[in-house]
């Protein structure tokens, strides 16, 4: 019950904008009391340039932009109010979130670790490259055009393989107790 609290605490002070920070920058727009600030336009902007790269931002889309984000304001002053927040599936859909967010990064944080260390030498791909010649029925493209995605998989498998072992010698050194009886009666339902 304590951790759901401290959740929700968490979730509040995130969805409030952190307003406790100093300065934000120039406003933008304000709902309610609450601040839009120009980094918040910058962010949404930056986003939707990433999706469309032909996106233009000109007036227009500043002004669509901002009316997404006062309608965004909108609703989640409104979910507040009727304590949506503190909803289990809300507290539960955030909590997963969270955790898949900071698996994927601290899985991004290991491989720049492992790609200090791992190398994949010509003749490993050299040494693929002949394998698909042989087992495979298709004709391949030319070892000059393909090797460096031969070298792409090559390191890739090396970096899957050094996470496991990783991952190995971790779940060794960690405490670790599965209660066999929960999954029995699992087992049984």
């Amino acid at each position: 019950m304590i951790k759901r609290h401290y959740l929700f605490v968490l979730i509040i002070i995130i969805l409030s904008g952190c307003a406790s920070r100093v300065d934000q920058g120039q406003v933008v727009a304000t709902v309610n009391g609450k601040v839009i600030y120009l980094k918040d336009l910058q962010r949404e902007l930056s986003m939707r340039v990433r999706q469309d790269p032909s996106l233009v931002p000109d007036q227009t889309v500043l002004r669509e932009i901002t009316e997404t984000l006062i309608e965004r304001r909108i609703i989640i002053q409104q979910a507040m109010k009727r304590n949506m927040a503190e909803e289990e599936s809300f507290v539960d859909n955030i909590r997963l979130f969270w955790e898949q967010t900071l698996i994927r990064d601290f899985i991004e944080y290991k491989s720049r670790q492992f790609d200090s260390y791992i190398f994949v030498t010509d003749k490993e791909v050299e040494d693929y490259y002949d394998i698909l010649e042989r087992e495979g029925g298709a004709e391949l493209p030319p070892f000059e055009k393909i090797s460096p995605v031969i070298k792409a998989r090559l390191e890739e498998t090396k970096r899957l393989q050094a996470f496991d072992r990783w991952l190995k010698d971790e779940k060794k050194k960690s405490r670790v107790s599965v209660h066999e009886e929960t999954l029995a009666e699992l087992e049984e339902k």
